[in-house]
Order: C-alpha cells, then structure tokens, then sequence
C-alpha cells in the first residue's frame, strides 16, 4: 500500500509540473503554400494519331503495337526544379464526358505522350459499344505536377492542357450483328429452313444494327407445342445461321433447360435451350451486342385510359378503349386535346402507362406524352404486344345498314366539343340491321356486344335491330364509353 501511494504521489506531481510548464494556448495550426501553377506553365499539341479531326483512327491498325503516340509536350516553365510532370488522357461520347475514360499516360525523354492502344480500343467499347463503325470521339489531356508527392493540377481542376475530337473504330473484336434474329425451337420444330424460321423472326427499328442491337419479337407458343415436349424450348438463330444453316451460330442460354425469364446468351452447338412452361404469347426482347434476352407474357389490357388535356389528366373522366379480340389491341374512339397518356386506368405506374418515344408510331413505358395534335374526336389503335399506336382523327361519324344498302354512310353532325354526333335514319322493319361507321371505313365501327340491342356499343360488333322506322340517334361519347340512344 505504501509503495502504490509513493508511486502515486510521484505521478500527480509529474501531472502538476507538466501543467504548469504547458503553454498558455496550443499554437495555430499551418498549412504549407500550395504552389501556384497556371494554364500557360505547360504547352502541349496534338501529335502522332492526331493529327486532326478529319481522318480516321483504326485502332485495329496498332493492335500488335503497345503504345500510340497522341500529344507533344511543347514546353514546361516557372514551375519547382523537383517538379515531375504527370498526364492522363481522357475519351469521352460528348463535350460533357459523361460518361469518360480515362487512360494512363507514359512521356518519353524527348516529350512525347503515349496510351496503350489496347486500352484505347477497350475504352471505345465501353462508351460505343463493339460497333465497327465509325464513332466521334472527344479527347482532353490533363496535367499534374508531383511536388514531394503530392499531384497539383496544372491550371485547377477544369482546365485541359489539350483537346480535341478524333474520328476511330475499334479493334476488332470478332463480333458480329446480323440483320435478322429468329426464335427456333419446339415451336418449329428445330428447323434452320428459311420457311419455317419466317414466322418466327424479331422485329428491328430503321436503324443500324450495331447502332441500335435491340431485337423484339411478339410469338404464341401454342398448348399442343408445350403438352408434346413438356414445355417449349427455345434458341436464337442468326439470319447467317440460317444462309450457312450453322448451328454455331445458334445463340442459346448458359443452363440447358433454363426457365429464367432474362439472362445472358451464349453462342454455339452445343449451348444450353431455354424453355417456357406454359402456352400463351410472349414478348421476346434480345441485347445481341450485351447477349441478353428477357421474356415477358403477354396479358392485355381489358381497357385503356386516355388522360390528357381533355380531361384534365385524370383517369377516371377519360374514355376507354377496349381490347378486341379479332384486333389483338385496344381499339376505339377518344375525345383528346393535345397531350394525352394510356394507362390501365388503376395507376401511373411506369408499367402500366404508355406513351411515345423517338420512333414514330412506337409504344414506349412509360413514354413521353403522346400528342394528337389538336381537339376533336379520335379512333386510337393501340397494341400493347407489339408495342405500336395509331391515332386517327375522327373527320366523320354516321350509321350505315339496311336502309342504305350498306352504302356510304349517312352522317351524323357532332356537337361543338365533339362529345355527341346526332343523325336521323329512316329503317325498314324488313330490313332493319345497323351499325356505325367512322370515316366511312369499316376498320373503324361500332356495333352490338350483346346480341342486337344498343348496350355497351363495341368496335367490330354485331349489327344493331331495334325495327323499323325513323329515328333520331345519338352516339355520346362523354362517358367511359360511347352511349347510343334513339329517339
């Protein structure tokens, strides 16, 4: 006990003293000058494969090289003797360089920049893609100067001691995008004739392949199919499996028997099948510059909603636009002003609401507003397999029947805002069968969807009978659906 008080005693003292030996304040804490270095302490041009934006670059040209000459170092002044220079070459798809690559840069004794072609060309990949053709390309060039370790950006971190745009092709990397993809499989019988892979063939945008490599195909796998194999298998053949009828150039799946709904592709004879377990109609859409399908059923819509302008975006006020069967779409009229969407009328959930995109005509989800280009009345086809619209202004709107020969049709006037057409017809009881046409075209009618009375008017119905005589009759089209009354 005496010794541990000893000690004790002995620390509080070395305590004391330190205290009151310790400075008033602790001393401000200083950080070293940062060195001022500017834009104009470092020149650099564009040398070796680039000499300007007019030629070309084919990077499969220097594919046995391991460095490529890109810039000259001009001159470095007024910066530290300890200074070492560092630089990093850049490759971007725009001026913004969202996104960019970047590269290492070695600088010879003599001044000169050099990046690894290699990387160069797996840099282009990544921002392009595998494309062979032709890309613009934006270059910048930053320098650093290591100062005892530390890099200091020549000039803040904005500034570029180079730039430019350079015209380049990738290295090739032995890929190759067909024009035409098919799905073969169980549904036809694991054919690669022409014929029998025709009905099964993806459909393609106007655009270059290697520019746009998305491939989509709406198909029906029939109940027998699935009953007679347990299920409907599946591959993908090139339009160049098929010309040189190769099975090595048969995508498939990298599981044989594989029931996942998206995944990767692989190439070759003896590549695994997907296979789907129920009968139905799907849609197919395959990446074959990424090689990935996905694979989603198809259900369609019972109805559509058209909110826009002409109900103040609210679903609930707006028209619906049935499916018909025969169709395969959603088909008939909509009161529209300007912009609109179509949605299943429960939700504006990105996958229940389509709208329009970059290609005419397309479908999209959930879209840009789609846009009718003024008010009126419009027959709107829209089929959601496919994934394509049309809107047809509603120019005119009358019955046709019996009591005309089912000639022209005998027009209807519309009201100011569209909403109700009115009409008068003199039918004849021996021959008194109806319906209503639209832009005297018979894509575009409405008849019976409960044998022949007036209820719930649906496009491609049966014909209208209510007997013979003279009739006012109104088709309104303020409701969720048209109304057909008579008078």
């Amino acid at each position: 006990m005496k010794k541990f008080s000893i000690y004790l005693l002995g620390a509080l003292a070395m305590a004391f003293t330190a205290c009151d030996d310790a400075p008033e304040s602790a001393p401000l804490q200083a950080n070293p000058q940062e060195p001022v270095l500017e834009g104009a302490n470092v020149a650099v041009e564009n040398a070796g494969i680039l000499p300007g934006p007019d030629q070309t670059l084919t990077l499969e040209d220097y594919r046995d090289q391991s460095e490529i000459q890109v810039f000259k170092v001009l001159n470095v002044t007024d910066l530290p003797k300890e200074a070492k220079m560092v630089y990093e070459f850049q490759l971007g798809k725009s001026e913004e360089f969202d996104p960019v690559e970047t590269l290492p840069v070695t600088v010879s004794e003599d001044g000169f920049g050099y990046v690894s072609p290699q990387g160069w060309s797996a840099a282009h990949v990544n921002l392009f893609g595998k494309s062979p053709k032709v890309k613009d390309a934006c270059y910048r060039v930053a320098a650093y100067a290591k100062i005892n370790g530390v890099e200091y950006r020549i000039g803040g971190p904005d500034y570029y001691v180079l730039t430019g745009t350079v015209k380049e092709t990738c290295m090739d990397v032995g890929f190759v995008i067909y024009d035409s993809y098919y799905l073969i499989g169980s549904a036809n019988g694991w054919s690669l004739e022409a014929s029998a892979c025709e009905p099964f063939k993806f459909e393609h945008s106007d655009a270059d392949v290697y520019d746009d490599p998305v491939f989509t195909g709406v198909f029906e796998i029939p109940a027998d199919v699935v009953a007679a194999n347990n299920g409907c298998f599946w591959k993908i053949a090139s339009q160049g499996a098929i010309e040189q009828n190769s099975w090595d150039l048969v995508a498939g799946t990298t599981v044989d028997g594989s029931t996942e709904m998206e995944g990767q592709l692989v190439e070759g004879n003896s590549v695994g099948a997907g296979k789907l377990e129920a009968a139905g109609k799907y849609r197919f859409t395959i990446n074959m510059e990424e090689m990935t399908y996905k694979i989603e059923p198809i259900t369609y819509p019972e109805y559509l909603c058209t909110p826009g302008g002409s109900n103040n975006w609210q679903q609930g006020a707006s028209n619906w636009i049935p499916f018909v069967e025969g169709k395969g779409a959603n088909v008939g009229a909509a009161l529209l002003n300007g912009e609109f969407k179509l949605t299943d009328g429960e939700s504006w959930a990105d996958d229940k609401t389509y709208g329009g995109g970059d290609e005419a005509g397309k479908l999209y989800q959930p879209g840009a507003n789609l846009n009718s280009g003024g008010e009126g009345l419009f027959w709107i086809v829209a089929n959601t397999a496919n994934m394509t619209y049309q809107i047809i202004p509603v120019t005119s709107l009358g019955a046709i029947g019996g009591f005309n020969s089912w000639g022209a049709q005998e027009n209807f006037t519309p009201s100011a805002d569209f909403r109700t057409w009115t009409g008068t017809i003199t039918v004849p009881a021996d021959n008194a069968e109806w319906k209503i046409r639209i832009n005297d075209d018979w894509s575009m009618n409405y008849g019976a969807s409960n044998g022949t009375t007036l209820d719930n008017p649906f496009p491609d119905g049966g014909n209208f009978n209510i007997g013979g005589g003279t009739f006012t009759v109104t088709v309104d089209f303020s409701g969720h659906y048209p109304v057909i009354t008579v008078k």
